[in-house]
């Protein structure tokens, strides 16, 4: 996770929450494998993902768990 926009992420969770869609952001320390291995044990059947390619397109990827 970007700790620079954890702030924006905490947001899109937020937004999420609001629509009635369970969320929630990874506030650890490590990589991508790492933030997938954490969803897994949570049972999240969805991870999104937004990286610099995501956020240069405005984007957002949806993994599907």
């Amino acid at each position: 996770m970007d700790k620079e926009k954890r702030s924006e992420y905490y947001k899109i969770a937020s937004n999420l929450r609001n629509e009635g869609i369970s969320s929630e952001c990874y506030s650890g320390d490590g990589g991508m494998k790492a933030q997938l291995k954490y969803a897994d044990k949570r049972n999240a059947r969805l991870a999104i993902i937004i990286g610099e390619d995501e956020v240069s397109s405005k984007s957002a990827t949806i993994k599907d768990l």
